[in-house]
């Protein structure tokens, strides 16, 4: 993400631009030379990264479980040494969404071809060594908004860009030391604060890579506003790479190589004069795409505007949003304020299941009608790929209304305040899942150890994706692990099965999902942790198809949950 190349070329052509660094240290270093304790500043997607590094696991729907123990144990020793305060992405940025098309398309074709490497019963060794570059997984998304929340402050973008607001809180707070992320946009944006890498930290020792901001501007003699311009011509996450290719060629003939890349565009910058010029957008826009039309002058626009930090932030007005924010129901915050929702479909084949969308698409309906029930009714924007042949786009949905009489919202957020609408809240729980198989069950009565899981294995087996053997099987994992009875020398399988390969990722999206749910109906307090055991659960499915088990004896008091069967 971000200048394409420049950490690279920072990594090994920028003298001291690239070396490691201490977080115990640096900390302790401020600290004595401020009299100030530090603030480290950091990007929660970054921090999904560096838990999801094995790639076995990761193909196996990842282990919930060890990510949660050991991301506790990394936030609890940042805390210890500075004030954290992380930051969650917002909606995507309508200038990125071109951008994030693209990538998610990549992503999908990318899973599709792991997806037929399954299918043909290929090792996993082999698998790992032919894509390289596996697709990212947020499924633990809603995990690390917890931890952070209770080790640090989180604080989510809603008024631009995640990287922009994270930038000018640190150019506003003196007590921040560094940014800690994944993304080398940091590199550009203005501040006397320090870039220190997520994707290489070391989660024992604290030290990790930290990218000198300083030493690449002492290096290229450029000020802020023609690093900005850099990017610009270089390509970032506005202006494609492949875009730039007509003005690269003029300048040299080996563009793929870093250093001569940002050697020539530096040159050109520095002999051009063009940031004097008074049509400076359209100038750049003639060099990048040959003509300086109104949407490539747009293009150029927004490129600069993007590293903006002087900007302020939007007051939240009205009761209801501000306890969402305050409380981090950030998706009822955005559904209120009409922020475009996405839908990936990572590790997920829409050649087998090519009405994924419309079932996701309707439990979402149905969660912005609870939402939106007092609201005037109009369309809402999903950033989605409705099939296997169709692009990642824009479409407008409209809610479906719940034939439940429904308290105002934030009653219904306040649970606590307002216990009295339990019984409303559990229904309105069981019409988003499968009215029809909950209509007589007693929610309330459902351990909250297993509650997430019970309701989950539910709306999977209802609407098809799974049979209630193969649910058992998901449970039996979630049992194993609640008890605390996972072999500690557990491997992954040589071979993955493609059904518990669909499962398992399956079962963490629609986790996800569910935790929506949850939330605007004021029951978050009974979400807990996704502690789903990917690489459990692949070895007890092949177990239960070589041989026969008693799957009652085996759940034991877990059987009378199987709402499911």
């Amino acid at each position: 993400m971000g200048v394409r190349q420049l950490q690279t070329f920072i990594q090994y052509h920028v003298p001291n631009g690239y070396h490691q660094v201490s977080l115990e240290h640096e900390c302790e270093a401020f600290k004595r030379k401020n009299n100030l304790h530090p603030i480290l500043v950091i990007d929660l997607m970054g921090l999904l990264a560096p838990m999801a590094t094995n790639k076995k696991e990761l193909l196996c729907g990842l282990r919930q479980n060890e990510i949660y123990k050991s991301l506790e144990k990394l936030l609890q020793k940042l805390s210890q040494i500075a004030q954290l305060i992380i930051f969650e992405d917002g909606p995507v940025n309508d200038v990125k969404m071109s951008e994030w098309t693209k990538r998610q398309n990549e992503r999908y074709e990318k899973s599709v071809r792991i997806i037929d490497l399954i299918n043909q019963n290929c090792p996993l060794d082999d698998i790992i060594n032919i894509e390289r570059d596996m697709p990212s997984v947020t499924s633990h998304l809603y995990m690390v908004e917890k931890l952070t929340s209770k080790y640090g402050t989180l604080k989510i973008s809603i008024n631009r860009e995640c990287d922009a607001e994270m930038t000018q809180f640190a150019c506003r707070n003196p007590r921040v030391l560094a940014i800690l992320a994944d993304d080398s946009d940091f590199l550009i944006y203005p501040g006397n604060w320090r870039y220190f890498s997520l994707r290489e930290l070391n989660q024992e020792s604290l030290q990790t890579m930290e990218y000198n901001r300083f030493s690449l501007r002492d290096y290229l003699q450029l000020n802020d506003h023609e690093l900005i311009l850099l990017s610009t011509l270089n390509g970032n996450d506005v202006i494609r790479f492949d875009d730039t290719f007509r003005f690269h060629k003029s300048l040299i003939q080996q563009r793929n190589n870093a250093a001569l890349r940002f050697s020539a565009i530096t040159d050109f910058i520095k002999n051009s004069r063009i940031l004097q010029s008074r049509n400076l957008y359209p100038e750049i826009a003639r060099l990048i795409y040959g003509n300086n039309s109104q949407s490539f002058v747009q293009k150029i626009r927004e490129s600069f505007e993007f590293y903006n930090i002087n900007f302020e932030i939007a007051e939240i007005k009205g009761d209801l949003n501000k306890y969402c924010i305050k409380m981090y129901y950030d998706f009822t915050f955005s559904i209120l304020n009409y922020m475009p929702k996405t839908f990936t479909v990572h590790f997920f084949d829409l050649r087998e299941c090519s009405n994924f969308f419309d079932i996701v698409c309707n439990i979402f309906r149905k969660q912005i009608g609870i939402i939106l029930r007092f609201e005037p009714i109009k369309g809402y924007e999903v950033r989605c790929k409705m099939s296997h042949n169709d692009t990642f786009s824009s479409v407008y949905v409209n809610p479906i209304f719940p034939n439940i009489a429904q308290p105002p919202l934030i009653e219904l957020l306040k649970r606590t305040q307002y216990p009295r609408h339990d019984t409303i809240r559990f229904d309105l729980l069981k019409w988003m899942i499968n009215e029809d198989s909950l209509r007589n069950i007693d929610l309330m009565v459902i351990p909250k150890n297993i509650f997430s899981d019970i309701l989950v294995l539910v709306f999977m087996v209802c609407e098809g994706f799974i049979s209630p053997f193969e649910a058992d099987i998901v449970l039996l994992t979630i049992k194993h692990v609640e008890i605390d009875i996972v072999p500690e020398n557990l491997t992954t399988p040589d071979i993955l099965h493609p059904r518990a390969f669909f499962i398992s990722f399956l079962f963490s999206k629609f986790y996800s999902y569910l935790s929506r749910s949850l939330e605007l109906t004021g029951l978050k307090d009974l979400l807990k942790i996704n502690n789903f055991d990917g690489v459990l659960f692949h070895n007890l499915y092949l177990k239960c198809l070589n041989q026969p088990f008693n799957m009652t004896f085996l759940l034991g008091n877990y059987t009378k949950y199987r709402h499911y069967a």
